[in-house]
């Protein structure tokens, strides 16, 4: 009940924001951010994906469309940017954004992921013949303030992860739920319109919890959605439209060296040199 009275709110915001938005109350006019992000989205961020372009980011495997100025959609293979921890294997999942409010100055949107994960023994700590299915459900609010040189923003999520275990050739069934929400926090400094740089904290408040398991035969497995404190520091270079590059460095306590090197890259297509020298030529 309190699950669908959530999803019950999130449809009633985004619907509602069309609606004032039609009436003139809710202003979207798309914002002139000259940073080195500007038309490629992640997901600790309010970009959106230019329109009637595609993007694809290494090493989430993320391929994004963008629709119009206040929708995309895309697939999500791996988690983005490396702060999402799976104990089994990612499968690609499906995932929209939309912009619910833009100026020149504030930007909101709301996005939503879903991901269907199988389970086998041969991917987590499991005895033979037992398998099932995990379903990630996650909403991600976002806000941002541009300045000048700098934008502060902040990022609140709710997953949702249910898991379900079955053996083939005896008694044994397992269920389990996680639920979490996570606050993120960011800052980024733009020297220019193509090279900039970003310090992001990632922070568990809440989470919960349930299991509903009959005849435990396996070893018990914790699903682990966000690690319980990251940081992460990067450097974004845009040397051309097409192309977006990221480096730096993912700070996770539950790693023995404490500090794991990032490197990353996003692709877009077609670029807009393609679409301004198509239209020289006409």
């Amino acid at each position: 009940m309190r699950n669908f009275s959530r999803i019950t709110l999130i449809f009633f915001v985004a619907v509602s924001g069309e609606a004032l938005a039609q009436r003139g109350i809710i202003s979207h006019n798309p914002t002139t951010n000259e940073s080195p992000l500007r038309g490629i989205q992640g997901f600790f961020d309010t970009e959106m994906t230019s329109p009637d372009k595609f993007a694809f980011d290494f090493p989430s495997f993320q391929l994004e469309y963008g629709i119009n100025e206040r929708w995309s959609v895309g697939l999500n293979g791996l988690a983005s940017l490396g702060t999402i921890n799976f104990k089994n294997t990612p499968t690609i999942g499906i995932k929209a954004r939309h912009s619910i409010y833009s100026d020149q100055a504030w930007r909101v949107t709301l996005s939503g992921y879903f991901f269907q994960l199988p389970i086998t023994p041969e991917q987590v700590a499991l005895t033979e013949g037992i398998s099932g299915v995990s379903r990630l459900t996650m909403t991600n609010l976002n806000v941002s303030k541009a300045y000048e040189t700098n934008e502060l923003g902040l990022s609140s999520t709710y997953s949702l992860l249910m898991s379900s275990l079955k053996a083939n050739d005896r008694p044994f069934s397992s269920k389990s739920t996680f639920h979490s929400i996570t606050s993120a926090f960011w800052w980024r400094w733009n020297a220019n319109r193509d090279l900039g740089t970003e310090l992001l904290g990632l922070l568990i408040p809440a989470t919960k919890v349930t299991q509903d398991t009959v005849q435990i035969e396996s070893k018990q497995t914790e699903f682990s959605i966000f690690n319980s404190a990251t940081m992460r520091a990067l450097v974004n270079w845009r040397p051309s439209e097409r192309w977006l590059w990221c480096a730096g460095a993912l700070m996770l306590p539950e790693l023995p060296s404490k500090v794991l090197p990032y490197l990353g890259f996003t692709l877009q297509f077609p670029s807009y040199e393609q679409n301004t020298a198509e239209e020289q030529i006409q």
